[in-house]
């Protein structure tokens, strides 16, 4: 199912990501947070998050689902200890590890969702030896 939705609260925000537990706060001032589309294919998920407002994100991943994501250049993104000097950076994030990622305002966040144990058997596929 695809979905677009203009966001004026945090919460709704966190809400329409309920695969990941996660709270979501605002940081800075407008009525609008973001502009989020979603495509929800049942084990696999694709989010495009257009920040209005900057954001924080605390949660926890569950165990087997990992995401790649990807944010547009601009201001730093800082995804848990790992800070970006500029945007264009991929961040694998695996499954069952806790997460604070601060999205400025003018980000555009893509993230694919996916099982992280067929993501492994994948990868053992192409690469038994390790």
């Amino acid at each position: 199912m695809y979905q677009v939705t203009d966001i004026e609260d945090p919460t709704q925000q966190a809400r329409l990501q309920p695969w990941v537990q996660m709270e979501c706060y605002q940081l800075s001032h407008g009525r609008q947070v973001t502009q989020m589309q979603s495509l929800d294919l049942g084990s696999q998920k694709i989010v495009r998050e257009r920040q209005s407002a900057a954001v924080q994100k605390l949660g926890f991943a569950p165990a087997d689902f990992c995401t790649v994501s990807i944010s547009s250049d601009g201001p730093a993104t800082r995804f848990s200890e790992h800070l970006s000097d500029a945007g264009n950076k991929v961040y694998f994030m695996p499954g069952n590890v806790e997460f604070d990622v601060h999205v400025p305002a003018g980000i555009q966040t893509t993230y694919v969702a996916f099982s992280q144990d067929d993501f492994l058997k994948g990868a053992r596929a192409l690469s038994p030896a390790l």
